[in-house]
């Protein structure tokens, strides 16, 4: 019971019985003042659907038979994947941002604000890797190539620094 009176944020996905879905946020469990940041399309991947720590920006990937894209704050990219790992989708600190991991042409890449990161593919991206710094200014992840996993931060590989393996959750800035 303590544990809910320090809860910041309540996130509630509610599927009405027409199918609409809505995300509402709430600053504190205490008041219960809930505010619609917005319906969410029937494409929507609910396991994807992430609110910034500020409770006023949201994300969520959609898939339809186009392939998958992301919609941020109710606009859709016009971007289509083969794939987006969907538990990849992260916001920046300051909800200004997102990045995400796709797939297109049995290559992986990580997708930062609608553009790619880094122009190259690589055999593997891991999602609980991919972090923003604390002031949203940077992005760091682990990508695998050649059977080597390598440290990219802000779209630049780490020239000749390869290891067989790198903890995804090892990554702070």
């Amino acid at each position: 019971m303590k544990m809910l009176r320090y809860l910041k944020c309540v996130l509630a996905v509610i599927v009405l019985w027409t199918g609409v879905v809505f995300v509402y946020s709430a600053e504190d469990t205490r008041d219960v003042k809930y505010r619609l940041l917005g319906p969410l399309d029937n494409s929507c991947v609910q396991s994807s659907v992430r609110v910034s720590t500020d409770n006023q920006h949201f994300a969520y990937v959609a898939s339809n038979p186009a392939g998958m894209s992301v919609v941020f704050d109710k606009k859709q990219d016009s971007q289509y994947y083969k794939e987006i790992k969907t538990e990849s989708l992260v916001l920046s600190p300051d909800g200004k941002h997102l990045a995400f991991i796709a797939k297109q042409y049995d290559n992986w890449f990580v997708v930062r604000d609608w553009k790619q990161d880094l122009m190259k593919n690589f055999a593997d991206i891991k999602s609980e890797s991919l972090k923003f710094s604390p002031d949203s200014s940077r992005l760091a992840y682990t990508a695998l190539e050649f059977n080597k996993w390598y440290v990219v931060i802000d779209g630049k590989e780490k020239e000749g620094e390869s290891y067989d393996q790198i903890r995804p959750a090892s990554l702070v800035f």
